[in-house]
Order: structure tokens, then C-alpha cells, then sequence
């Protein structure tokens, strides 16, 4: 694993909120995904993030919530084969 400080910039998001048992993300996921079909947003041309609202620092007291940049995603990605890089944004 490296560790490393970067410049992210500013990027327009669309976003999904999903607040509810794990066992739903999937479900939630799959609307997206399907939302990206329909207007023509392929993964390898916009990037794909994610952001755990309970996945804060306690010590932050939630005002950062890490994110995750999803870099290969998709039905033809195994398991073992899946990129994931974590941002936890810095003052």
C-alpha cells in the first residue's frame, strides 16, 4: 500500500445517496449503474466514487468523510482484480 498527499480537484459529481442495510448497496448500485448506461457516462471516460457517510474519523467529527475512487469497476471485473484508491481530505 502507498501513501501519498495529492492535489484533487474540483469535479462535478452525480450522486446517489443510499442511507440503509448493507445488504442494499447492491441494489443501489445496480440503479446507478444502469443511470450511467442510459446517459451514455462509460466508466472508462468518468470516474466512479463512493462515499460511506458512516465510514467518518471520529476525530473529525464526521466534517470529512473519506471517499473512494472506484478505478475499475463493472460486470466484467473479478473480485481480485478490483482497483479502490481512499482519499481522506486534509485541511
Amino acid at each position: 500500500m502507498q501513501v501519498e498527499i495529492v492535489q484533487f480537484p474540483r469535479t462535478p459529481i452525480a450522486a446517489l445517496p443510499y442511507r440503509g442495510p448493507a445488504d442494499g448497496e447492491n441494489d443501489a448500485a445496480r440503479t446507478f449503474v444502469a443511470w450511467r448506461i442510459q446517459n451514455h457516462l462509460a466508466p472508462d471516460k468518468h470516474r466512479t466514487y463512493g462515499i460511506h457517510y458512516d465510514f467518518t474519523d471520529p476525530h473529525l467529527n464526521g466534517e470529512f468523510p473519506w471517499f473512494f475512487h472506484y478505478v475499475n469497476v463493472g460486470p466484467n471485473v473479478q473480485t481480485h482484480e478490483m482497483i479502490t484508491d481512499v482519499y481522506l481530505p486534509l485541511r
